[in-house]
């Protein structure tokens, strides 16, 4: 019995945790909460699985294999969650990085210039107007009618937000590496696209973003609930972490030729909508871009990417950044 008052005792625990962290992190990443709760389930776990070794070895039990069964799958259950809960835990927050690499800092006025043309690769989650400058989004990403998994919003870009106080390697890495200043992991971040980002375009971009207006507008902290930590646990909702950049990157020269536009392409994610091989999805949507550039000229392939018109009169759905 003393087992079975263990097991009681450990889920208690795991409930008592779960209730008083919250309180204490409401505004941040649950830490004492998703905590609690995985090393309560692995308290929990123990306590039945001794119950169910003290079961099957009482022999004045009749009952003891059917019950023995179902304190054993139920300490299976505990575990497997808790173990899910902690990799979850650990690849959200475990720091997977030294100190960033030093990057040359932008100071021409042609480089500020071309950096300004990449930031417009992010205005879509780090503006509210679709435009510069890049003081954060409104939107959270996370949120959904069917499940809560926490906020996620895009941060202020600007040097009024929190990349100010980081250095321009720091502000790389986040970029090409989706790891924060600390070299924990960033969410919903586009690292993958973006880490064949050369060098040179790494630090126009950071020059622009340096030389922004201040624009002080501050969004929600990241939060990540037991939910959140769970599917992050088993795959389902992937960090955006990827290899460090090692070697050095240069930028394809400008002008029309293939290399140049594969380029263009990796590191605005086209691929990441119209497929790897660019030819779309089903029923046509998305488009065939394939397609689409050899029937269309250059000048009208260009006006529908800047305006969102395309020539036959059609407008190009929200889901394209134009």
């Amino acid at each position: 019995m003393a087992l079975a008052v263990r097991a009681h005792s450990s889920l208690c625990d795991c409930v008592w945790l779960t209730r008083t962290s919250r309180i204490g992190h409401a505004d941040k990443f649950d830490h004492g909460m998703d905590h609690g709760c995985c090393t309560g389930a692995a308290g929990f776990g123990s306590g039945l699985g001794g119950l169910a070794t003290w079961v099957w070895r009482n022999p004045a039990r009749p009952w003891r294999r059917g019950a023995s069964m179902g304190a054993a799958l139920l300490a299976v259950g505990c575990a497997a969650f808790a173990i899910v809960g902690l990799t979850g835990l650990y690849r959200l927050e475990a720091p997977r990085r030294g100190a960033a690499a030093p990057l040359p800092r932008a100071t021409l006025p042609t480089d500020v210039a071309h950096g300004e043309r990449l930031a417009y690769l992010c205005v879509r989650c780090h503006s509210t107007s679709g435009n510069l400058p890049l003081s954060g989004g409104q939107r959270d990403f996370l949120w959904s009618p069917e499940r809560r998994l926490g906020e996620l919003y895009a941060p202020n870009l600007t040097p009024a937000g929190t990349i100010a106080s980081w250095s321009d390697g720091e502000v790389g890495r986040a970029i090409r590496e989706g790891a924060d200043s600390a070299g924990r992991p960033l969410l919903g971040h586009p690292a993958s696209d973006y880490k064949v980002m050369s060098d040179g375009d790494v630090t126009a971009l950071i020059g622009y973003l340096r030389a922004q207006q201040r624009v002080p507008s501050a969004t929600p902290s990241r939060t990540i609930n037991l939910l959140g930590v769970l599917l992050i646990g088993i795959g389902q909702f992937p960090v955006s972490v990827e290899s460090p950049v090692v070697d050095p990157s240069s930028t394809p020269s400008l002008g029309r030729t293939p290399e140049r536009g594969r380029y263009l392409v990796a590191i605005s994610g086209c691929r990441d909508c119209h497929g790897t091989d660019l030819q779309g999805g089903p029923q046509q949507f998305p488009p065939d871009l394939i397609a689409i550039a050899a029937a269309w000229t250059d000048a009208e392939f260009v006006q529908t990417l800047r305006t969102g018109k395309n020539p036959l009169g059609g407008a190009v759905g929200p889901q394209m950044p134009w």
